[in-house]
């Protein structure tokens, strides 16, 4: 059974470094080095924590969904990424911790949630559209952003992609009995990511890449996503990964044709010139961070609020 929980909190960590180190080009900034191997550390750290606190409280729709991306944007910018995602307060944390990584982070899960519930048919074109939305996003942010060669895109790309349908097929032969309870995590394994988290943090804190501003700011917004998580834990309603558990294998020929469109939508997409002199398809993805980033949380918190005054009305006596 550690083998099958490994295999899940390691795909799902690839998912989220594919998301971050990949298509927004970090991992070429860390290379093979000792700060590679923290990187990964921190993701398998991060995915277990993740997946035990989707379960934990009870993540059931797509407001939860949101607030545990934007739970892994912080930590992960936290963590694992301060250099690049916390160094220009608070411009930074909106254009890339609460936006771009933040993103990544929910369409990551998205793809996490198909791979695992194959049953759920609607996930099934989520997963294809979010494979064009993506791939343009790639192929414009690595022409422009990056500044990739054409050969090294494909290149880093098809290397990610093939670690990835590795630790699915693995998963998919050896997820098959696992439930919600059995990814909990147990008292041992929590001192354990514990451990990594502080021994990361004071890290960072030496190497002088994380101010004590930024790791204010991060800490407040952490507090703020652990209270809309810890207020809605009371549900009655089935939690999302309760029907992604056991693990329902997706048919290969649709994460083929997912990988495909992600190819095909990114390559596309890095080929073409800069459309436009004023505005461009590279400020629409940088604009497209910088809006998410600004506006997800307080549409979360919104939204929570509104219903939460309804059913105090409705439940006031005529």
């Amino acid at each position: 059974m550690i083998i099958q929980r490994a295999l899940v909190w390691g795909l799902f960590a690839a998912l989220l470094a594919f998301g971050s180190e990949i298509l927004l080009g970090k991992a070429l900034q860390a290379g093979v080095s000792l700060e590679l191997a923290l990187k990964l550390i921190g993701y398998l750290a991060i995915s277990a924590f993740l997946i035990d606190t989707m379960i934990r409280y009870r993540v059931r729709d797509l407001l939860g969904l949101m607030t545990i991306a934007g739970v892994y944007g912080l930590l992960s910018a936290l963590l694992i990424n301060p250099a690049a995602t916390l160094f220009d307060i608070p411009r930074t944390l909106v254009t890339r911790v609460t936006g771009a990584h933040a993103l990544l982070g929910l369409e990551m899960l998205f793809v996490f949630l198909a791979l695992t519930g194959g049953h759920l048919r609607h996930l099934r074109w989520i997963l294809m559209l979010g494979a064009a939305i993506v791939g343009i996003a790639w192929g414009v942010w690595g022409r422009w952003e990056i500044q990739l060669s054409f050969e090294l895109f494909l290149a880093i790309g098809g290397i990610s992609i093939s670690v990835l349908v590795l630790l699915t097929a693995l998963l998919y032969r050896r997820g098959y009995n696992l439930t919600p309870q059995i990814l909990l995590l147990t008292r041992i394994e929590w001192i354990v990511i514990g451990g990594i988290a502080f021994g990361l943090l004071i890290l960072r804190l030496a190497q002088g890449v994380l101010s004590t501003s930024a790791l204010f700011l991060v800490l407040v917004l952490l507090g703020i996503c652990a209270a809309i998580l810890w207020f809605r834990r009371e549900t009655k309603l089935t939690p999302i990964l309760y029907y992604h558990l056991p693990i329902v294998p997706m048919r290969w020929l649709w994460i083929i044709l997912a990988i495909g469109m992600l190819f095909w939508t990114g390559s596309l997409a890095y080929q073409l010139p800069l459309l436009g002199e004023i505005f461009n398809q590279y400020l629409f993805v940088v604009y497209g961070f910088t809006l998410y980033g600004l506006a997800w949380l307080p549409t979360v918190s919104l939204i929570l609020g509104a219903r939460a005054y309804v059913r105090q009305i409705q439940a006031r006596p005529m």
